[in-house]
């Protein structure tokens, strides 16, 4: 029962997580260079210090928080196994809703939405970049990656260019040399 349960709240939050995962990418969102430094729980715990999150959780917050659309928060406080399956049904989803084939394992990505909520935890100003929601940032880290096939036959870097636009796409390769030249090897 309590895995069935597990399971529906994931999926409803899947719904919350995908409400703006197909909105055009205006900025880049900071992303941790070495993305397997940052676990779920160091993430819940980094949360926890800088007051993201109460110390003690239940079952009536996470609802809450699943309830106001927080993705942010419920990613927070989601086991690993959780979020894989989360990004398993992002990835299926992009899929089938948008033709969007994405191919890194799940693992690679939950680690990715992890480095960046971590890096965007600061005191007071909580997810200044993040705040567009946990659906978005999973794009924008397949996009950066080169691990984004829209079905256009557009050349990666041309999808990329597309979603950041030209100014921050000339930032995204001041800031992250070698995935641009990963991407221009690629090619």
């Amino acid at each position: 029962m309590n895995k069935l349960k597990n399971i529906l709240l994931i999926i409803g939050w899947v719904v919350v997580a995908t409400a703006n995962s197909y909105a055009v990418i205006d900025e880049a969102l900071p992303i941790i260079e070495d993305q397997s430094l940052i676990t779920s729980e160091e993430l819940k715990e980094h949360a926890v210090m800088y007051n993201v999150i109460p110390k003690e959780t239940d079952e009536v917050y996470l609802h809450e928080q699943i309830e106001k659309g927080n993705s942010v928060i419920v990613w927070i406080l989601m086991s690993h196994e959780q979020k894989v399956l989360m990004i398993d049904q992002l990835k299926k989803m992009s899929k089938e809703k948008g033709g969007v084939t994405i191919n890194y394992p799940s693992g690679f990505y939950v680690n990715g939405i992890n480095g960046v909520l971590y890096n965007s935890i600061r005191g007071d100003e909580v997810f200044s970049d993040a705040k567009k929601g946990v659906g978005v940032i999973f794009e924008n880290i397949a996009l950066q990656e080169g691990d984004y096939d829209d079905g256009s036959g557009q050349s990666k870097i041309e999808i990329l260019k597309k979603h950041l636009g030209e100014e921050m796409f000339e930032l995204y390769k001041v800031w992250f040399p070698e995935r641009y030249k990963a991407l221009v090897d690629s090619q």
